[in-house]
């Protein structure tokens, strides 16, 4: 089975970059062992290449809040996780790759295919109804709340492995409105 799924996708392999690209790859168990390494990954991605206070601390929480929710939705421990930078001022280009279960991929799909502010709303309405509320949901909540404060862009791009889906994640940040 090989079905995919994209909205708004473009891979960050081909734009150019005013600085350093940068690339990383990481086991979902190295962040999983020691949940604070992702926090570290985002600080260093983000003072890597900025030195605004203000602008290095959104952009590590933004980092950060994907960065956790890839491991966390990842298909096993064992998982890799592909994590890209590339700059071309003033957007700051961020994309994800990892392997997803299907229902974790659904979640994803929920974020990809909401508009914005009313899928943000419909979401928090739902939890405050919903007693099976899940912490997934949750952190789709932190997601949305994410995209919307920061105005990001994000495509995806979904394949159908059977057991499994590939998921890439591009996230397009223009740095005037995160150092707002």
């Amino acid at each position: 089975m090989n079905t995919t799924l994209a909205k708004n996708y473009q891979s960050i392999e081909n734009k150019s970059s005013d600085l350093m690209s940068m690339k990383l790859q990481l086991m979902a168990s190295n962040l999983t062992n020691q949940w604070n390494r992702c926090s570290l990954t985002s600080n260093f991605f983000s003072i890597f290449h900025f030195e605004d206070e203000k602008l290095v601390n959104n952009l590590s929480t933004i980092i950060n809040e994907f960065l956790e929710n890839i491991v966390k939705f990842s298909a096993s421990e064992k998982t890799l996780i592909n994590l890209k930078l590339k700059l071309q001022k003033p957007i700051l280009y961020i994309e994800f790759d990892s392997k997803f279960t299907h229902r974790s991929a659904q979640k994803f799909e929920e974020i990809l295919l909401s508009d914005g502010n009313n899928s943000l709303d419909q979401t928090i309405e739902a939890s405050k109804i919903d007693s099976t509320f899940e912490t997934d949901d949750l952190l789709l909540i932190n997601t949305l709340t994410l995209i919307h404060i920061y105005n990001i862009s994000m495509g995806c791009k979904m394949i159908d492995r059977g057991n499994h889906k590939d998921i890439f994640i591009n996230l397009s940040i223009n740095l005037e409105e995160v150092n707002k």
